[in-house]
């Protein structure tokens, strides 16, 4: 369940980030699931175009229209309720995903269950805390403590703060980064930490991906990479090892070189040395 939580959670990031759209209407019938597994949003017919930066019209749910022309209302944010609301940022979408994961992982139970009624949906939200601690054993504690922020009233504070997401998205915008140590910390610190809590899939179908694409070629931060390397070796089920061999090889082989040159180097130092004693010796004696 995860693997797909992190895809819905990238794919509506997809939406807000480079597509500039709020889709209005994210409920369990707007989720597809491919046959290779991965879990998309569709489900579009709600959806509308940012008009300024994180700024999307707002069309409240209204009694006057049949529930099957609008958004699932046991879904939508609080603040399309709000009276004379005109416009929402993506915050909308967030609390829609904060309702949908405990919708998974409660195995299909709505957290609101307003009945299309907006009198019983206002007193659900105001009692969410309460709510989310009656399937606080089928969440987990971490993720308890992420949805009571993602299903948060106060609009400034709704976020999803997980790690590795976080972390896939700092591995997305690496080439961004030019400061060579920022990347080694990533790389070998952020990363190796938040693989722990990413599932196997996502290390080869996303992660050696992004190595391959941005850091094939980057010899200097080889020392970093091999600490991400190492642990998915290491962590990996034995019918994934094979898709490491390129990287094992290529981290092995630069050790390998550098060691080499490292020896080398140490060889003309001494030899330089050496000379330097000779000359100084042979001063000495002509003295």
């Amino acid at each position: 369940m995860k693997l797909g939580v992190l895809q819905i959670i990238d794919g509506l990031s997809y939406l807000h980030n480079s597509a500039k759209i709020l889709h209005g209407n994210l409920t369990p019938a707007s989720i597809f699931v491919t046959t290779s597994r991965l879990w998309k949003i569709a489900g579009f017919s709600f959806a509308v175009a940012a008009k300024e930066p994180d700024c999307y019209p707002c069309y409240p749910w209204t009694k006057k229209l049949p529930p099957i022309l609008q958004p699932d209302l046991d879904f939508l944010a609080p603040e399309y309720l709000a009276p004379n609301q005109q416009t929402v940022t993506s915050a909308a979408d967030v609390f829609s995903l904060g309702v949908l994961i405990c919708w998974i992982y409660a195995g299909g139970k709505r957290l609101i269950d307003a009945k299309n009624n907006l009198e019983t949906h206002a007193i659900i939200t105001g009692q969410l805390n309460e709510a989310l601690n009656c399937i606080s054993e089928e969440l987990g504690s971490n993720l308890r403590e992420s949805l009571g922020k993602v299903l948060s009233l106060d609009v400034e504070i709704k976020h999803f703060d997980d790690p590795a997401l976080s972390a896939l998205r700092q591995l997305d915008d690496i080439s961004q980064v030019f400061d060579p140590s920022q990347k080694s910390h990533f790389l070998g610190q952020t990363l190796v930490s938040a693989l722990g809590v990413i599932p196997e899939n996502i290390w080869f179908s996303r992660v050696l991906p992004r190595f391959n694409e941005q850091l094939f070629d980057s010899h200097e931060l080889f020392p970093a990479l091999a600490k991400p390397l190492f642990f998915m070796l290491d962590h990996c089920e034995s019918h994934n090892i094979h898709k490491l061999r390129t990287w094992m090889r290529k981290i092995l082989d630069h050790t390998t070189q550098k060691a080499r040159a490292d020896s080398v180097e140490k060889m003309r130092r001494r030899f330089e040395n050496l000379q330097h004693i000779y000359f100084r010796s042979h001063l000495t004696n002509e003295q």
